[in-house]
C-alpha cells in the first residue's frame, strides 16, 4: 500500500478537525439517515457448474437458464428523520 510522505501536497483539501460543540436532540431531529440493500433472488455469482459425459451438453439436466443480467435481484431503501421511521420501498 502506497503512503504519501507526510510533508506532500495533499491533492484535496484538508480541514482542521478541532472540537466541535455536540449536536442536541433538535438538532439531530433535522437528520435524514437512509440505507439501500440488494438482495439476490435467482443466485449469487451466476457461476454453475456441470459435470458431463460426452454427448450429454444439451440434455435438459445439464442445462440451467439464467438472465445474463445477472439474474433475478430486489432493491430495497429507507429512511429516518428524527423520531419518524419510513416505510421500506422497493426499488
Amino acid at each position: 500500500m502506497h503512503r504519501p510522505h507526510p510533508h506532500s501536497p495533499s491533492p484535496t483539501p484538508t480541514y482542521a478537525m478541532g472540537p466541535d460543540p455536540p449536536w442536541d436532540r433538535i438538532q439531530w431531529r433535522s437528520v435524514v439517515f437512509s440505507d439501500e440493500s440488494r438482495f439476490c433472488i435467482d443466485h449469487d455469482d451466476g457461476r454453475v457448474r456441470v459435470w458431463r459425459r460426452s454427448g450429454e451438453r444439451y440434455q435438459a439436466d445439464c442445462v440451467r437458464e439464467h438472465d445474463r443480467r445477472g439474474g433475478a435481484s430486489l432493491m430495497m431503501w429507507g429512511e429516518r428523520i428524527g423520531p419518524v421511521l419510513s416505510t421500506m420501498f422497493p426499488q
